[in-house]
């Protein structure tokens, strides 16, 4: 379930309660609101099964599904575009891992990453024209691309035996922060 609670650990206040579990929040840029997904109990290493996007208001209220099909095979990972207009979110089609980007102004999701590879965990620059993610073929490394999903590159040059997870950008658009075993 997903909790809210002050950076000194006071005033914990659940905010979900569904009987599947819920994962993975994202606040909006705004603050307003929180992307995550349910169920989150069966999760595999491909990811969450049946996992679909919700939004809620910031104080639990108002629980919505992301208006996109329902994909039995699981979507997640939900990522907010800097100006808030923009989900991006890995989406599993036909056992692969992909990214999809949702507009809110065009209502249609749009997969950017259309790759024979699994692509993951995707993440937004601050500018919002870029989007760092992870590849794995081999190994698991992170690569970069353009917003709608042009000039796919690889970000880290580490051996195949190495994984990279986690990208994330700092505040400047400088740097890539990843995690790698």
């Amino acid at each position: 379930q997903i909790w809210l609670m002050n950076v000194d650990g006071s005033q914990l206040e659940q905010l979900t309660r569904l009987p599947n579990g819920a994962c993975q929040p994202e606040w909006s840029p705004d603050g307003l609101q929180i992307a995550f997904i349910s169920p989150c109990l069966n999760k595999s290493d491909s990811g969450y099964p049946g996992g679909r996007i919700f939004i809620m208001d910031a104080d639990g209220s108002n629980i919505q599904a992301l208006p996109v099909p329902l994909n039995p095979e699981g979507d997640y990972d939900p990522a907010w575009s800097p100006d808030g207009k923009r989900i991006a979110y890995t989406s599993l089609i036909s056992a692969k891992q992909q990214i999809l980007v949702y507009s809110f102004e065009d209502k249609v999701s749009v997969n950017v990453s259309s790759s024979r590879y699994n692509d993951y965990s995707p993440t937004w620059s601050p500018s919002g024209k870029m989007l760092a993610f992870v590849r794995q073929s081999l190994g698991a490394q992170i690569f970069v691309m353009g917003d709608r999903g042009e000039n796919p590159s690889q970000f880290n040059l580490s051996e195949a035996n190495l994984f990279s997870q986690h990208p994330a950008f700092t505040p400047d658009g400088q740097y890539i922060l990843y995690s790698q075993y």
